[in-house]
């Protein structure tokens, strides 16, 4: 989970210095038998962070998707690949490039987000990313103790858009089945017993939203991470409990905690 932190600030001050136009040219692999639909060629560009034309996601994306027959199977298979395989894990640098979060099989949600849709893109499958910001709550019995009681009110959140049969669809790939079907069983967070259970499973047709019960403020869709990443930070600056949470160690207090959570499910 991305909040409007001091980590986040810092990441994204770095890319809007650095940044360079991403190449035009996008490769797309070698298995996929249908065409891209004309008109979104926003949603299927490369960029720093969605850097689809690199090998380890090519390389990812065409054996993810092997054998799929149309768009919608190959989305499937894109969509629990990166739900699964990628583990919820909190790091120190959140935003990462697709290719980096491939090698690191964890990430929070904008990581596992970026990675998303730039296999989708790779499989000219138009994708886009959707922003908005939690209440805390969300996240309450993931966090560390200490962490969660020094967070914001609110944390961004992102997830992905995906085009099919003239229609975008949401999905959220954010908890592996596994800490999902923890969340639920420990009625933490979004497992809460007083709140509804939505399913994290994708038929292809309709929307994967496990978020709306926590929503503060939606930010809207955008073809570029990079370009809405950079505004939030300009807007809201360094929070004071980010930078609190990054000098107790935050990411890495939250991840013992979901180390313990996952270990109690085995026990």
């Amino acid at each position: 989970m991305v909040g409007v932190t001091v980590l986040c600030s810092l990441g994204w001050s770095v890319i809007s210095r650095k940044s360079k136009p991403a190449k035009e040219e996008i490769r797309v692999v070698s298995n996929v038998a249908w065409q891209r639909p004309e008109g979104m060629e926003e949603y299927l560009r490369t960029s720093r962070l969605v850097d689809l034309n690199s090998e380890i996601v090519m390389e990812t994306t065409n054996r993810v998707i092997k054998d799929a027959r149309t768009p919608r199977e190959a989305a499937i298979k894109i969509f629990y690949f990166v739900r699964d395989e990628i583990k919820y894990k909190f790091v120190a640098i959140p935003l990462g490039k697709a290719s980096t979060v491939v090698k690191r099989r964890t990430g929070q949600c904008t990581a596992k987000t970026v990675l998303i849709v730039a296999m989708l893109r790779a499989a000219n499958i138009p994708a886009r990313f959707h922003f908005a910001d939690l209440r805390t709550e969300f996240v309450k019995g993931l966090e560390s103790h200490l962490i969660y009681k020094i967070m914001p009110r609110t944390i961004g959140h992102a997830y992905a858009e995906v085009y099919l049969d003239d229609k975008w669809i949401k999905i959220d790939p954010i908890f592996d089945k596994e800490l999902y079907d923890l969340i639920k069983k420990r009625a933490v967070g979004l497992g809460a017993a007083d709140l509804p259970n939505p399913s994290i499973d994708w038929d292809g047709y309709h929307d994967v939203s496990i978020t709306d019960s926590f929503l503060a403020e939606d930010f809207g869709v955008h073809a570029s991470a990079e370009a809405e990443l950079i505004k939030l930070t300009r807007r809201f600056g360094i929070s004071l409990r980010g930078v609190l949470s990054v000098l107790l160690g935050g990411w890495w207090l939250s991840n013992r905690n979901l180390e313990k959570l996952r270990k109690r499910n085995h026990s």
